[in-house]
């Protein structure tokens, strides 16, 4: 008793490291108490008394008394001035004792660690908390990650970045752990990684080289995330919250709307991404290869076509699987016979190998690769003069890649030398490559000498004997103006024909560029004529009403003059004159696009403002709440309300490709019931065909994105639908995407019958049958099988000139298992009741019989042309000779 009275009288910081536990606990529960007095004070000098013994706070050997221990830590954190000396120790001791404590000890660890992080000490605190990840106990390294885990939800990965998480001797001996509980708290931990960092993710995992069945396991939980926002923030943070409220009471109580400028700031915040490159580790990819293939030089130069794939098949995982690649000056000893193989090998397979080596390696290197653009790039435009797709896609990565590590000054003269090229596809694959420049480089990337000398070239070109030569150049020149701004090119449009100058125009109208001219900053989308005057506003409001007046005046008079000058009978004829089936089943859209002002006009007849303004908003749940106010406004429309500016509406940003699952499935819907008014149009379709095909691979929404492609079908054709999924299908690099697309048309087909143009879908087909994914193959053998059973064998005939013959004889055996199944009858298609008044003679001849119901068709439409001019001069040559 004597002792307890001797204790008692000791001051606080006194019992804390008294050898009597009870002593301790009375410490830590007084300094508590003091810290929550001082919290208006942390510059006050009893928080430093602390600083010595702080870290036994946390070790205390007694569990009783280590959780008050705890507590009081946490305390110190919160309102000491001088915390952040003691950061270090106290999350080491975390580490040490605090993760083998109580249950409620282990919450207040975890507390602390965050408070650590809230203070701005985020490297002391990573640091000894990572140190966790090492422990020999299970239970430790689980709690360890849990709490990484929690720094990254609540901050996010600006304040908590994850590259520093991302080491192969950290996160994969936590993801492969013996322990199922520090498994699963590795996987969360993956998960939340996903959630701020998205695709970019997989990329920087590679470096780990974690199991397969890992990384599927991995895919299915991120499948399941919605991007992160941070739930807490820093007191730096917290400390301009507090102004920015501050200044908006201002702006409130002064008449301001809340839904200024300051909403668009918060968005732009959102949409800022990662870097993947810069969070990831350089690899000598070089070292590693001479380690593999010690002859490796020799054999790129060997005349046996065989020994030179073979040494460029050591070189490709090298040089495509490294996110980053350390710069090392003998890399011009491989780049240079790699471009000349592109240019001069006579063997395609190695060429294109040759190729994708040297776009890994230009994406590894990025401005490192800059020294060796030059040749890169002129040998890609020499090859461009190869036809096949395959290869034009493999040689635009490369150059493309090649391009983003040196300005266009630096090759502009051999890209000009190019657009004068005899061959034909050389001029055009160049002009397309100076658009994909264009789109994606700011004006001053583009000197005026550059361009003063290229632009002529450009213009030559829109009078070239070759049609999409002719196309190209009007695009080039259309996207150019749009960097470079209007006047600059005026004097190369100005002289140009009404047909020319219109055609560069529309592309000018059209063009997406990552720097507009005049733009600050990257481009947005903002609301429409927002800027412009009330007057001028008003009276294009006014023209664009007119307009629509008169054209649904037309049918009227039409209609009166059918009444006057003959029977009643065949004015309803004339009054419908709706599109034939060859109209609906062509693939091209002819409508054209809704001006920004005429959507604004019909949105505020239609909508509400705050379903408007909502569409657009950072937070997910004001999205979503504005698209369900949309939807149940669509349940009230009008059969011939315009639809084509509601999904245009609904198609800005973040339109289609909105991150949160719930506001694209709620979009996906209102597509779908848009499909089912009368006004529903090609444009209309294609909006939502793109946006679908985007986000088909996304588990959450395949389901309601294949039923909307399906009305879609139903409202327009299963041919223009299924093409059209098919070409935006090909820009994808997702094999979800491909599995799904070639999954739909092939239910599609048992539901509509063989309404599709086989000559428009083969193309996609055939890349689709080579693919080097089983998955992707799999689901286009299936497709073929689907067709074959209403076409039989004569399908064969499309890919006999398939490379793989293992896949032709793989084809031919679906196809023999297939044309003698009975396809079913079809149960959905266009114009299903339409005519059925009048006899059922719609579904007879005349516009159907473009695609026949029984699948036959034109092998001659099948069978890829081939020129063979140039061999028959040889023989004409020989002969007379």
């Amino acid at each position: 008793m004597g002792d307890e009275d001797e204790w008692k009288k000791l001051p606080t910081v006194e019992k804390c490291v008294h050898k009597s536990w009870k002593a301790r606990v009375e410490g830590y529960e007084e300094a508590v108490k003091e810290f929550t007095k001082l919290k208006n004070n942390p510059d006050s000098n009893e928080f430093s008394k602390y600083l010595g013994c702080i870290k036994k706070f946390v070790t205390d050997t007694n569990a009783n008394a280590q959780e008050k221990g705890c507590e009081a830590a946490l305390n110190f954190l919160e309102f000491s001035g001088c915390a952040k000396k003691a950061v270090k120790e106290i999350v080491s001791g975390v580490v040490a004792k605090g993760l083998n404590g109580k249950p409620k000890t282990k919450e207040t660890c975890a507390k602390m660690v965050l408070m650590c992080v809230e203070i701005e000490q985020v490297v002391d605190a990573r640091e000894e908390i990572l140190e966790g990840f090492k422990s020999r106990q299970p239970k430790v390294v689980a709690a360890a990650v849990n709490i990484v885990t929690q720094c990254l939800n609540q901050f996010g990965s600006k304040v908590f970045p994850i590259k520093p998480l991302i080491q192969k001797d950290l996160l994969k001996p936590v993801l492969e752990h013996k322990d199922g509980k520090v498994r699963d708290e590795g996987k969360a931990l993956v998960t939340e990684m996903y959630r701020w960092i998205g695709d970019m993710l997989p990329k920087l995992l590679t470096t780990l080289e974690l199991k397969e069945v890992m990384l599927k396991e991995l895919e299915e939980e991120w499948s399941k995330t919605e991007k992160g926002s941070p739930e807490r923030y820093t007191r730096s943070e917290q400390k301009k919250l507090e102004e920015q409220e501050d200044e908006e009471e201002e702006v409130d109580g002064g008449g301001g709307s809340p839904a200024g400028g300051g909403g668009g700031g918060g968005e732009e915040e959102e949409d800022e991404d990662l870097d993947p490159y810069d969070m990831a580790e350089a690899v000598d990819i070089l070292k590693k290869l001479h380690k593999d293939v010690p002859d490796f030089q020799s054999k790129l130069v060997d005349k046996s076509w065989k020994i030179r794939k073979e040494a460029l098949d050591a070189l490709l995982p090298l040089a495509e699987g490294t996110l980053k690649i350390e710069p090392n000056p003998d890399f011009g000893s491989i780049v240079t016979p790699l471009s000349k193989i592109i240019a001069k090998d006579a063997n395609i397979v190695v060429c294109q190998l040759a190729a994708k080596c040297l776009a890994g390696i230009a994406k590894g290197l990025r401005k490192g690769y800059g020294n060796y653009a030059k040749e890169t790039i002129i040998s890609c435009l020499a090859k461009y003069k190869e036809k096949k797709a395959t290869v034009v896609a493999i040689l635009t990565d490369c150059i493309d890649s090649a391009m983003d590590s040196t300005q266009f000054a630096n090759v502009s003269e051999h890209v000009i030398a190019a657009l004068k090229d005899k061959n034909p596809a050389i001029r055009q694959e160049t002009t397309n490559f100076c658009t994909r420049l264009f789109a994606r480089s700011k004006a001053s990337a583009l000197p005026k000498t550059v361009m003063k000398a290229l632009c002529p070239e450009l213009k030559a070109l829109l009078d070239d004997s070759v049609g999409p030569v002719r196309d190209a150049a009007a695009t080039a020149l259309g996207t150019s103006m749009k960097v470079v701004g209007e006047k600059f090119m005026s004097e190369y449009i100005a002289d140009l024909d009404s047909i020319k100058k219109g055609k560069v125009t529309d592309c000018f109208e059209k063009a997406e560029v990552k720097y507009p001219y005049g733009a600050k900053g990257p481009a947005t989308k903002a609301p429409a004529a927002a800027k412009a005057p009330p007057k001028a506003e008003a009276s294009k409001k006014a023209a664009a009403a007119k307009a629509e007046t008169e054209q649904q005046k037309k049918p009227a008079a039409k209609k009166t003059a059918a009444k006057k000058g003959g029977p009643a009978k065949k004015a309803p004829k004339k009054e419908a004159k709706a599109p034939t089936q060859s109209q609906l089943d062509n693939e091209e859209v002819t409508e054209p696009e809704l001006g920004d002002d005429r959507v604004d006009e019909i949105a505020q007849e239609l909508l509400s403002a705050d379903i408007v303004s909502g569409l657009g908003n950072a937070n997910w749940k004001v999205r979503l709440e504005a698209v369900q106010g949309f939807s149940s406004k669509v349940d009230g429309l009008d059969e011939k309300a315009n639809v084509q500016a509601l999904i245009q509406l609904l198609n800005r940003k973040p339109g289609f490709k909105d991150n949160n699952a719930q506001v694209l499935l709620e979009k996906f819907q209102i597509a779908e019931k848009t499909s089912k008014k009368s006004s529903f149009n090609k444009r209309t379709a294609d909006y939502v065909i793109s946006g679908g095909v985007e986000k088909i691979g996304d588990i959450k929404l395949k389901g309601q994105i294949s039923e909307t492609l399906l009305a879609i079908a139903d409202a327009i054709s299963l041919n223009f639908t299924s093409a059209n999924v098919f070409e935006y299908a090909a820009k994808q690099k997702s094999p979800k995407i491909h599995i799904e697309v070639l999954t739909w048309l092939s239910e599609a087909l048992r539901l509509f019958g063989m309404k599709i143009k086989l000559k428009s879908h083969v193309k996609y087909l055939k890349t689709c049958l080579e693919s080097p994914n089983a998955q992707i193959r799999g689901a286009a053998m299936t497709l073929v099988g689907t067709i074959a059973m209403y076409s039989g064998g004569a399908i064969l005939a499309a890919f006999s000139d398939l490379s793989n013959k293992n896949t032709v004889a793989q084809i031919e055996s679906a196809v023999e298992q297939a044309k003698n199944e009975k396809p079913p009858t079809p149960t959905r298609g266009i114009k299903s009741g339409d005519g059925a008044g009048d006899g059922g003679e719609a579904d007879e001849g005349g516009d159907d019989a473009e695609i026949e119901e029984d699948g036959e068709m034109d092998l001659e439409d099948l069978i890829e042309r081939k020129d063979i001019s140039a061999n028959l001069e040889k023989l004409c040559e020989t002969d007379n000779s």
